[in-house]
């Protein structure tokens, strides 16, 4: 089974004026649009180190427009399917210590 279509790619966003102050939605009820991803991508920290994907920012970044209505897709789909990847789930956490004291003082 093959994740590629030949569909367009079309993203809609949800107007929070047409679902009213009152509405119950859900995250399956959100719809990112390709400007919205493009708009993410291109504020990125290009200086920050790789998350657990191992895709430096810069290259996100320099391909924005490229990759921008596939990530789009794949997004929506989750949000549609109320389902993430696993690795989406994943993080590099690194301790930061001050005044170099990297000992944990137990007193």
């Amino acid at each position: 089974m093959s994740v590629f279509t030949s569909d367009p790619v079309t993203c809609k966003s949800v107007d929070e004026e047409d679902a009213g102050p009152n509405a119950d939605l859900t995250l399956s009820d959100l719809t990112l649009t390709v400007t919205q991803v493009l708009d993410v991508l291109a504020n990125l920290d290009a200086s920050k180190a790789t998350g657990p994907d191992e895709i430096p920012a810069r290259i996100l970044k320099e391909t924005a427009h490229e990759v921008a209505p596939s990530l789009c897709e794949l997004f929506n789909k989750s949000l549609r399917l109320g389902s993430v990847a696993t690795d989406w789930k994943r993080a590099n956490v690194v301790p930061v210590f001050r005044e170099n004291n990297k000992e944990h003082d137990e007193s």
